[in-house]
């Protein structure tokens, strides 16, 4: 139980990085950096539905 604890805390931690650095960046009109933010939330919903949230983890 605490590897999946630790596994959806770093899932969120990852979406959260991604949004800061979307956000930053957005703030600052740097499209390019703002949408590797993005990419990074995109890969951190997918590390939590991967690891914490699907039938056979």
């Amino acid at each position: 139980m605490a590897s999946q604890r630790a596994k959806m805390l770093v899932g969120l931690a990852m979406i959260g990085a991604g949004l800061a650095q979307m956000a930053s960046f957005a703030w600052n009109s740097n499209l390019l950096f703002s949408l590797s933010g993005l990419l990074y939330v995109v890969l951190g919903a997918g590390f939590l539905w991967a690891e914490v949230y699907s039938p056979s983890a």
